[in-house]
C-alpha cells in the first residue's frame, strides 16, 4: 500500500483469515471428486462433505460481497463525506452505489434521502447509548435541528 493509499476494509486481518480459509475450501471442493473414494474407504461421509461444499459458491459471493462492497462505497462516495458504518442500510447504499455509475449527484441526493428525520432521530438515540458519543451528543442535537429546518419544507415538520 503506497503512502497516499488509505486502508481498505477489506484488507482487516479477519477478511484476510477467511480469504485463505476460502482458497482451501475452494481446493478441497476441486479435488473431492477425486479422493471421495480414498475417504469413503477409510469410513468418511464424503456425502456431508459434498453436500457442504456445494453451498460453497453462494457463501464465497456474499463473502466477496461483504468484504468489498465497503471499500467500494467509500471509493465512490467518502470525498463527499460518506463512508459505510454499522447501521447504514446496505441495500440504500447498494441502490446508491449502482446509481453512482451513471449520475454521483443522483446517487447523493439518493442518500440524503434517505435520512429522514426519523431515521436521524433513530440514530441519535442509539448514539445515546454509547458512553462515547455521549459528550458529543449536543452538537448532534443542535446539528439535527438545523437539519430539520432544511426538512421542514420537504417533510412539513412545523416551525423551526
Amino acid at each position: 500500500m503506497s503512502e497516499k493509499e488509505s486502508p481498505k476494509i477489506r484488507d482487516i486481518a479477519k477478511f484476510k483469515k477467511m480469504r485463505e480459509e476460502m482458497k482451501a475450501f475452494k481446493m478441497m471442493k476441486r479435488i473431492l471428486p477425486f479422493v471421495s473414494p480414498i475417504l469413503s474407504l477409510l469410513g468418511v461421509n464424503t456425502k456431508q462433505m459434498k453436500e457442504a461444499l456445494a453451498e460453497f459458491d453462494k457463501l464465497e459471493e456474499q463473502f466477496l460481497d461483504l468484504s468489498e462492497f465497503p471499500d467500494q462505497f467509500n471509493d465512490v462516495f467518502s470525498s463527499r463525506g460518506w463512508i459505510v458504518y454499522d447501521f447504514l442500510n446496505l441495500d440504500i447504499a447498494k441502490e446508491a452505489l449502482e446509481i453512482s455509475k451513471t449520475d454521483i449527484e443522483t446517487a447523493e441526493r439518493f442518500l440524503v434521502d434517505y435520512y429522514t428525520p426519523e431515521n436521524v432521530q433513530f440514530l441519535l438515540r442509539i448514539m445515546q447509548g454509547v458512553e462515547a458519543f455521549r459528550p458529543r451528543m449536543s452538537l448532534a442535537e443542535l446539528a439535527f435541528i438545523d437539519s430539520f429546518c432544511s426538512w421542514n419544507t420537504k417533510y412539513k415538520l412545523g416551525n423551526c
